[in-house]
């Protein structure tokens, strides 16, 4: 979800939490750019924009790759098709 549907719905105060428990589910698997643009129907180079941006949180591996949570991604739809 986090920075751009914590702009978008004005939950900026939720975004550490929501990260912070991110953080400890290392069970999920992390998604590519190339996935989350797919579910958010945008191209990859604007889910890497957003990350950049700050409008979406991600993590950078070793490698240089970013990768996103998915339960921020499912956050991120939810609060857009509320809206």
């Amino acid at each position: 979800m986090l920075l751009m549907s914590a702009r978008i719905c004005g939950k900026m105060d939720q975004l550490g939490d929501v990260i912070g428990c991110a953080m400890q589910k290392q069970t999920k698997r992390l998604m590519t750019a190339d996935q989350v643009a797919e579910m958010l129907q945008v191209s990859k180079y604007t889910v890497w924009r957003w990350s950049r941006d700050g409008t979406i949180p991600s993590i950078r591996l070793p490698s240089g790759c970013l990768r996103f949570d998915p339960s921020i991604i499912e956050d991120l739809i939810r609060c857009r098709e509320a809206s």
